[in-house]
């Protein structure tokens, strides 16, 4: 397909993901700036309860971080009924050929909505948006995952009439965090991955829920509410100092500034 097939596959699939996510988007954002806020307190009470000598301390809370991170995000979305699972892994262990199931700390929650599968991961630390997707490294189930390329042919009618019956593509969500704390979101849609090489449709800016609230009152009814004729007394007091009388009491000094908003 040429380049310009490419990029109207890409805009598609941005419409339709960022639409088909837009109930639980903001959910999302808001339970990680919930989590990072909470995280020094978390771990605070964790030394102290667990008496962790300060030697440790860097190395205990740079270990529980990520693990914390994930836990309390998982409970905020549990409690506005967005169900997520902890990501495992698959592991032979060395010792015998028996699979066990192991949860690591920087797998990031997986979940499902509207027919599609997302995952809740840590964004590469780069200043370059492309390059914050994570690439999946030696990981098979993450690598099948990413693997969204196979979908592509399936959305041409040439293979099927029926577009509902065509499983929709994975995505993914991108927490990055500022020198300062601020959490930014991103949404991705990752083409194909294996090792540390990643391909994506595109990777998006998530917009801060609070820029995408309705104001909830307009400037001429907060001037209403705080009264018109009682504003134009306190800026002509501020104004004209000298004068001595206001509407609601006097001055006690001359230069009429004494706990001039107390009166309100």
């Amino acid at each position: 397909m040429s380049a310009e097939n490419d990029q109207n596959i890409s805009e598609q699939l941005k419409r339709e993901i960022f639409e088909d996510f837009s109930p639980i988007t903001p959910i999302i954002y808001i339970a990680l700036e919930t989590a990072q806020s909470i995280i020094p307190d978390c771990l605070d009470l964790i030394i102290e309860k667990c008496k962790i000598e300060n030697e440790f301390t860097n190395k205990i809370c740079a270990y529980l971080r990520p693990t914390l991170i994930r836990s309390i995000v998982q409970l905020i979305l549990k409690s506005n009924n967005v169900e997520t699972l902890a990501i495992t892994e698959e592991k032979i262990s060395s010792m015998n050929d028996d699979w066990g199931r192991l949860i690591l700390s920087n797998n990031g929650l997986a979940g499902n909505y509207a027919q599609r599968n997302y995952r809740i991961l840590k964004a590469f630390k780069t200043n370059a948006i492309a390059n914050k997707l994570p690439p999946p490294g030696q990981s098979i189930k993450k690598q099948k995952y990413y693997c969204n390329f196979h979908l592509r042919q399936s959305r041409m009618k040439l293979f099927t009439e029926d577009i509902e019956q065509i499983p929709k593509h994975n995505a993914i969500y991108l927490w990055d965090e500022s020198s300062s704390g601020s959490i930014f979101l991103y949404l991705a849609c990752p083409k194909w991955g294996k090792g540390n090489k990643v391909s994506a449709y595109f990777i998006e800016p998530v917009e801060h829920p609070i820029t995408l609230l309705e104001r909830l009152i307009s400037p001429e009814e907060i001037t209403e509410e705080l009264g018109l004729e009682k504003l134009q007394i306190d800026l002509d007091n501020i104004i004209n100092p000298e004068t001595e009388n206001i509407q609601d009491g006097e001055i006690s000094n001359e230069s009429g500034q004494d706990n001039l908003w107390e009166q309100n």
